[in-house]
């Protein structure tokens, strides 16, 4: 009986130490990490780096310095591991965060962090204030990582983030979410639950801390082979690619300028093409067109990427041919079209903004008329220049003086029905007085 148990107890050890399926996560994870802190003891940070690990987060405060942070720090980057740090929080008051934020910046003296300074929240008497509260002191401790260079980011249990925290606030900050996932003695691959699945994964979280259960078999943190269990994680953002000196951000920023403009010259060559092409296809009809069977221009055109498309751009056109201004009459409001609206407007004292509003169609309808002929200024009065002087004339001059409408200056010297060199409502009364037969407009004696 004894000899079964001794076969037994063998083949349990051979079992334990063997059987090492391949660790399971989700694609997205892009990295491998466990924190430490001095609780863990001594560190032999090349075997860690060896069995898998990309990075640590170390703890640096808790109330006080951690003993051990300067050395595990020396340790991990010598043996090519990135490194974080968090702080674990005890203060209850804002005032109380601050202070502790600024003694952690003093005491890290500018350490160079790969990962992001993380403010630890797991404490009770911090989880029981208010949801206000517990959210403004966590701002308050990362406004003062952030100012002093650091990427800043918050952990704490998943269930806490949802219901102690103000979700709204923690844009801009790296999410570092606990939830533990359960696995068997036997499901471990050097540290840790093996099966950790993207369906346990929190919501918002960066870094999912997936087990505290880490058994470091082939790797000790203590001087003797007592293993103590590690916290592991997965990495969904390499914070080593964000790092970045001055110098390399600007040639970065100068290659995303490049880029765009490449981007943007493509994205307007292809619209110039697409305009080309569509005038194929419609230039013949919309040339044969007259500017009265377009619909009034109701709204402002300009030059717009991608380009505007419609009849009211194409009654511009037309119109603008009318006056022998060099342009396709496609109905696209194309880098033509910008450039003979605004030499219309320069040649008619306009401001050359290439944009048309309703007020300037209406007023590039007159012209059209009175360059073609159609319309003619002979009579004080006839500010429409039919030949007449008729309340129609008094309301042009109206909406005019009321800002809602222009006229080109062959109308304005017509409208000056009191010959005080001046349009205003005065003149308008005049032509309504002269189109009712009640006074004539007479031209000045002397």
């Amino acid at each position: 009986m004894r000899f079964k148990q001794i076969i037994c107890y063998i083949l349990t050890i051979f079992l334990l130490f063997s059987y090492i399926p391949e660790v399971t996560a989700d694609e997205d994870v892009l990295l491998l990490g466990c924190d430490v802190s001095s609780y863990n003891g001594a560190a032999n940070w090349t075997e860690l780096k060896n069995m898998g690990v990309d990075f640590v987060i170390l703890r640096c405060y808790d109330a006080k310095p951690d003993s051990r942070f300067n050395e595990y720090y020396e340790g991990a980057r010598a043996a090519g591991l990135a490194v974080g740090a968090y702080v674990y929080m005890e203060k209850t008051t804002v005032s109380g965060a601050e202070t502790e934020a600024k003694n952690v910046i003093e005491f890290l003296d500018g350490k160079e962090l790969d990962f992001p300074l993380y403010l630890d929240v797991e404490e009770m008497a911090v989880l029981r204030q208010s949801k206000l509260n517990i959210t403004n002191m966590i701002c308050a401790e990362l406004e003062i990582f952030t100012a002093a260079g650091y990427q800043a980011g918050l952990y704490i249990s998943s269930a806490n983030y949802t219901y102690c925290v103000n979700i709204s606030r923690m844009e801009g900050y790296s999410i570092w979410l606990a939830k533990w996932v359960a696995g068997s003695d036997y499901n471990r691959k050097y540290f840790g639950d093996v099966y950790a699945y993207s369906s346990s994964k929190p919501e918002y979280a960066d870094i999912w801390q997936w087990t505290a259960n880490g058994n470091a078999r082939y790797y000790t943190f203590t001087e003797s082979y007592v293993t103590k269990n590690l916290d592991l994680n997965y990495c969904y953002v390499d914070y080593r690619k964000s790092k970045e000196t001055e110098e390399e951000r600007l040639e970065r920023e100068e290659n995303e300028r490049l880029e765009a403009e490449k981007a943007e010259k493509e994205a307007q060559e292809k619209a110039e093409r697409e305009a080309r092409e569509a005038a194929l296809e419609i230039g013949t009809e919309l040339e044969s067109l007259e500017p009265d069977d377009y619909p009034d221009v109701d709204c402002t055109l300009t030059l717009t990427a991608p380009y505007t498309k419609s009849l009211s751009v194409a009654k511009i056109q037309c119109i603008l041919r009318k006056m022998n201004y060099s342009v396709l009459v496609n109905g696209i409001y194309t880098e033509d079209t910008y450039d003979a609206i605004v030499k219309f407007q320069v040649d008619n004292g306009l401001t050359a903004d290439g944009e048309i509003t309703p007020k300037i169609a209406a007023l590039m309808e007159r012209l059209m008329d009175y360059y073609l002929g159609y319309t003619s200024f002979s009579v004080v009065g006839d500010v429409d220049g039919d030949g007449l002087v008729k309340a129609t004339d008094a309301r042009i001059l109206i909406r005019y003086n009321a800002g809602l409408e222009l006229l080109m200056s062959q109308q304005i010297d017509f409208a000056d029905a009191n010959f005080d060199g001046i349009v205003t409502a005065a003149d308008a009364r005049a032509i309504l007085r002269h189109a009712a037969e009640v006074e004539a407009i007479e031209m000045p004696v002397g």
